[in-house]
């Protein structure tokens, strides 16, 4: 997908309500990026593509970071 990054680690998160999705998100880390090592690429990943999901659904008013 991305031929010119090395060591990426690429998540895709699906949401399912039963049998239909509802949400999808993707996320994604290269190993080595501020000096993580694989398992804490890893977990970025996965973090990364479960907000990317939430976000989608319309979850973004509760990540808000002031709260005016």
């Amino acid at each position: 997908m991305l031929p010119d990054v090395k060591n990426l680690v690429a998540y895709k998160c699906v949401m399912l309500r039963g049998d239909q999705v509802i949400g999808e998100g993707r996320g994604s880390a290269a190993v080595g990026d501020s000096r993580r090592d694989v398992n804490a690429t890893i977990k970025i990943a996965q973090k990364r593509a479960r907000m990317d999901a939430c976000l989608s659904l319309g979850f973004s008013e509760y990540f808000a970071q002031d709260l005016d």
